[in-house]
């Protein structure tokens, strides 16, 4: 409901609006692709949390908060996160997810992705490809040890589908 007070003197009218129920919650901030989130409450003073799916990364701030704005309405204090696949990284632990930086688009030219997986002694990696295509003359090559002069285990390149194993010693 919108309330209207007048005040009159000789020369002028001045008018002021006061909403009776001014907006107490922030806009929906909607969902972030390749991830989840926490939280519903959209009241000022809530957070909600974004967290990306296995394989990707978060970019921005993951929390935000809704806060009363300048402008005297509520607003996140942060713009939406969003989730990506990363150009190379350090993966470690029993499982994880490798994937193509912008997957699921095409990956960018120009671009050399070094991922390195981290096992203890003893164990060993396995690779598997649910789905597999690379550019005209890219290759993608697996390597056993840390570095490119290690040995050689796998070139590929092209398209390929379902599984094709790499095994690398730990």
């Amino acid at each position: 409901m919108l309330l209207f007070a007048a005040l009159f003197c000789r020369e002028c009218i001045v008018q002021t609006a006061k909403l009776k129920n001014p907006r107490e919650s922030c806009f929906e901030p909607g969902p972030v692709r390749n991830g989840t989130r926490v939280g519903t409450d959209l009241k000022l003073g809530s957070t909600i949390t974004f967290y990306c799916d296995s394989g990707y990364i978060i970019e921005g701030d993951s929390t935000l908060t809704c806060i009363m704005g300048g402008d005297g309405k509520p607003s996140w204090n942060k713009p939406r996160p969003t989730c990506i696949a990363p150009c190379g990284g350090q993966y470690s632990g029993l499982d994880g997810v490798v994937l193509s930086p912008g997957y699921p688009g095409n990956y960018s030219r120009g671009r050399t992705c070094h991922y390195s997986v981290i096992v203890p002694k003893d164990y060993v990696v396995f690779g598997q490809f649910a789905f597999f295509q690379t550019a005209l003359n890219d290759v993608v090559e697996v390597y056993d040890g840390a570095t490119q002069n290690s040995r050689v285990l796998s070139s590929l390149s092209g398209a390929h589908t379902g599984e094709r194993p790499a095994n690398v010693s730990g």
